[in-house]
């Protein structure tokens, strides 16, 4: 009898672990008002130089959550594809204890948190971060029922108890949370194509890629797409992220693929699939009602001078001058 009871209650504490609801990690940042300051010690000399291992790495983060200040042990490492190797500061996941976070009340099924630094140290590299924030904001406009959080905090990188950098950084939403927020399956295997997807979600986010000259994605191998099925629609919806490598941003090591028909970023290419003459009126009758906010989103941009936001402005004008004009529509987004 004592067995079972005692069996019963190691259930009872697998279940709450692995069950317990409330705020994850990720919204106690990204409810913080202003840009949070996040404290990471770990041995940032292995996190840089041995990048390319992966390597879990023990720390700690002190972060903001709701008025408080919390610390927590962390396993910490490199992680990402193309930035991870051309870029000092590589971006990180960082691995919360389960533990941890129930006895502080937070989500335990959530328990990692991504983190994209400025690429490198000095102020046109927290520039381009700038940049891609804004992308992200920009694709909000444009899909505002679905797309990925993030949130702009600055991060004091500490080794042996002194603050070795201090850095401008993005927390970026990762599948778990994004999954627990729209209560949705994440779609990782099987073939996906474009008629599978939602067609109007799906053809703004292909049309928004082209708009910032992002050519940096892919379906077949959900590159830089996040595809998820939620209850109340049969079909599944695509989200963008990761937006380094468009013209937008401008980053220097951004190059296209070799297999495309471009040599530079700033040539745009439309890669979406299966566009109707009547899809891609509409769709680019949807974008010219949303430019005033579009533009308006880059005037309030923060963290870009108005000679960087004037190139954004002359970049997405060039855009909005091709969905004015029909003929361009038809040869740009059609597929005969």
């Amino acid at each position: 009898m004592k067995k079972i009871v005692f069996s019963f209650l190691l259930l009872g504490v697998f279940t709450l672990i692995h069950a317990q609801k409330g705020p994850t990690v990720f919204d106690c940042i990204y409810e913080t008002e202003g840009i949070p300051v996040i404290k990471i010690e770990t041995n940032w000399n292995k996190v840089i130089n041995q990048k390319m291992d992966e390597e879990y790495l023990p720390g700690t983060i002190e972060m903001p959550c709701h008025g408080e200040t919390l610390k927590f042990e962390i396993r910490t490492r490199a992680r990402g594809n193309m930035r991870k190797q051309v870029c000092f500061f590589p971006p990180i996941k960082i691995d919360f204890k389960k533990g941890a976070l129930m006895k502080n009340k937070l989500d335990t099924a959530t328990d990692k948190l991504k983190v994209v630094f400025q690429c490198r140290t000095g102020d046109a590299n927290t520039e381009l971060l700038m940049r891609e924030k804004l992308a992200y904001e920009l694709y909000k406009i444009v899909n505002p029922e679905y797309y990925v959080f993030q949130k702009q905090v600055k991060i004091e990188c500490i080794d042996e108890g002194k603050v070795k950098y201090t850095l401008d950084a993005l927390i970026v939403e990762d599948e778990e949370k994004l999954g627990d927020r729209f209560n949705a399956r994440i779609v990782e295997t099987g073939k996906v194509m474009s008629p599978s997807l939602d067609k109007t979600i799906y053809q703004r986010m292909t049309f928004f890629q082209y708009m910032i000259g992002n050519t940096d994605w892919s379906l077949p191998n959900r590159h830089n797409i996040e595809m998820i099925k939620v209850p109340e629609n049969q079909k599944i919806i695509p989200l963008a992220y990761d937006f380094d490598y468009s013209a937008l941003v401008g980053a220097s090591y951004a190059v296209p693929h070799e297999s495309l028909p471009i040599k530079s970023i700033f040539e745009r290419l439309y890669q979406g699939h299966g566009v109707s003459e009547e899809d891609a009126m509409a769709t680019a009758k949807y974008f010219l009602e949303k430019k005033p906010q579009l533009l308006q989103a880059v005037t309030d941009c923060q963290g870009l001078d108005d000679k960087a936001k004037n190139n954004v402005n002359k970049f997405l004008g060039s855009f909005f001058s091709i969905i004015e004009n029909e003929k361009q529509v038809k040869r740009t987004f059609v597929q005969e």
